[in-house]
């Protein structure tokens, strides 16, 4: 038995208005932190998030969680490209150039593991928040 006009319709309707509603939390969250934080880029903002898989249909707490993933990616990302510049073997970096790469990947290898504590924080944090709030119904 298959969809009937009327549930087809209904489920298109569902879909879309999620849609915009993600659409909408990710404009508003990332309007918001742009304001309170000189260092986000709007369409940056909105450009990463939209570009997530997921994001469209989750709420804040899921979006924070989103953007905490993909912090850790763009540093992970940074510091293979770092390392494969201090391995390239076919051509001779200035004593200077590697100093400054050899800078470069400690600060991102402390800034991984910076990221995953900033994960398991947030994780955290939210598992506190929803006590919480069963505390509170209670």
């Amino acid at each position: 038995m298959g969809f009937s006009s009327f549930s087809m319709t209904l489920f298109l309707f569902a879909l879309f208005f999620l849609s915009i509603n993600g659409q909408d939390l990710i404009y508003n969250t990332c309007k918001t932190s742009s304001q309170q934080d000189p260092n986000v880029d709007l369409q940056f903002c909105i450009t990463s998030l939209q570009a997530a898989p997921a994001s469209h249909c989750a709420d804040l707490k899921g979006l924070g969680m989103i953007s905490i993933r993909l912090t850790r990616y763009n540093i992970t990302d940074t510091r293979c490209y770092i390392k494969r510049l201090l391995n390239n073997t076919t051509k001779i970096l200035d004593p200077y150039v590697k100093s400054c790469l050899d800078d470069c990947f400690e600060v991102y290898s402390d800034a991984i593991l910076d990221i995953k504590q900033a994960m398991k924080s947030y994780i955290h944090m939210e598992h506190i928040m929803n006590g919480t709030k069963l505390f509170r119904q209670v």
